[in-house]
């Protein structure tokens, strides 16, 4: 499951479930995703709480490595 916040991917038995009166069900990675779902705050994009997909990750590292060389 993903979190309902940051988009990242939760592993079985961790993060938070939170239902409301309504029923809706959020999933949250970590108790600071939950806090700012909770205050209405909107994720940037330079959060650290945001998951890049893998190639976007790769390609990151390979221009700092051509950077170093």
């Amino acid at each position: 499951m993903k979190c309902s916040y940051c988009s990242k991917e939760i592993s079985e038995g961790k993060g938070l479930m939170f239902v409301n009166k309504i029923g809706a069900i959020s999933y949250f990675c970590s108790g600071t995703c939950f806090k700012n779902s909770k205050s209405n705050r909107k994720l940037s994009k330079n959060s650290s709480n945001k998951s890049k997909p893998e190639e976007e990750a790769a390609s990151a590292v390979k221009s700092k490595v051509k950077k170093l060389q």
